[in-house]
């Protein structure tokens, strides 16, 4: 697979987007898929998510939900597949990024700051020390 860096870098952070324009870090995700023609449905009960509610424990439990049932967990960096899911905690803060292969995962930058926070690639040295899980699509 290849990435085309340039379409994902620079997309400004803004809670439930998923789109070129704006996007949080799980829309993120959800736009890399659906540009990949992969499914990109992180949440399957249909509750919506708020501004308010997003980085609680909830808002997480569901998605982790999500992942483990429909995704291969890993906690082995090595064994990440271009378009595995990468969970990473920096300062208390849980946040998602989609690995893209040679050790690279596109995220949101952090500290995420609503609209003034961008995607950006994150290098296997930086994000390794903060990597929790990984879910590898099946």
């Amino acid at each position: 697979m290849s990435f085309d860096t340039d379409k994902y870098i620079g997309i400004v952070h803004r809670t439930n987007g998923d789109t070129f324009k704006e996007c949080d870090c799980v829309g993120l995700a959800r736009l890399f898929y659906r540009e990949n023609g992969w499914p990109e449905t992180f949440w399957d009960d249909g509750e919506p998510i708020t501004h308010e509610n997003f980085n609680t424990g909830a808002t997480w439990k569901r998605l982790l939900r999500y992942l483990n049932g429909h995704m291969e967990k890993t906690k082995d960096i090595n064994s990440l597949r271009y378009g595995a899911c990468v969970v990473f905690v920096v300062n208390g803060d849980m946040h998602l990024g989609v690995y893209v292969g040679k050790g690279m995962v596109l995220a949101m930058a952090v500290p995420v700051k609503e609209g003034k926070s961008t995607s950006t690639l994150y290098h296997k040295r930086v994000w390794a020390l903060a990597f929790k899980r990984g879910y590898n699509r099946c």
